[in-house]
């Protein structure tokens, strides 16, 4: 049998590792990148990663949403992805992983966490 102890502290590590989110990751995740602000996109080249709170989404179909960060906020498209963000509640905390489109001023995903 456990230690009251180590058991306690086990059971401990197990509802902090539970209750942490960013635990799910749909589409692909790239390797670990410095998160931009949404200010800084347009100056943006190549990859960017970003870490906010969904504020909405697409009603009909999921394929986009928009993120808000301490800067501002921004579109993310999640349609050439492949995935949608149905599942996901407003207000969840994201990081999303993708490439900012001038032309559009939307971030296209190709992942996220949350």
């Amino acid at each position: 049998m456990f230690p009251k102890k180590a058991l306690g502290a086990l059971l401990a590590l197990l509802l902090i590792g539970c209750s942490k989110s960013g635990g799910r990751v749909l589409g692909t995740e790239p390797a670990v990148a410095p998160i931009a602000l949404v200010s800084t996109l347009k100056t943006a080249t190549g990859p960017v990663t970003l870490a906010g709170t969904m504020i909405d989404k697409c009603p009909t179909a999921a394929c986009w949403f928009h993120l808000k960060d301490a800067s501002g906020i921004v579109k993310i498209d999640v349609a050439l992805a492949g995935f949608t963000v149905s599942e996901i509640p407003d207000g969840a905390a994201l990081r999303v992983f993708g490439s900012y489109n001038k032309d559009t001023g939307a971030v296209e995903a190709t992942g996220l966490r949350w």
